[in-house]
């Protein structure tokens, strides 16, 4: 994974160890999303899948 998307996806983790901050989480995913394709994108929308039930596979 790029180590700017190891860092999105490890900033979502930690915001979910903080006691659930699921405000965090949408924030850094609203960010991450402003930003040009890169490698490690799959990782990223796996993790939004999981982590919040959100499917960004589907048009």
């Amino acid at each position: 994974m790029a180590p700017e998307r190891n860092a999105v996806v490890q900033r979502m983790r930690d915001a979910i160890a903080d006691d659930l901050d699921t405000p965090r989480v949408v924030a850094i995913v609203d960010e991450w999303v402003s930003t040009p394709p890169a490698a490690g994108d799959a990782d990223v929308v796996a993790l939004v899948d999981a982590l919040l039930g959100l499917d960004l596979t589907t048009d």
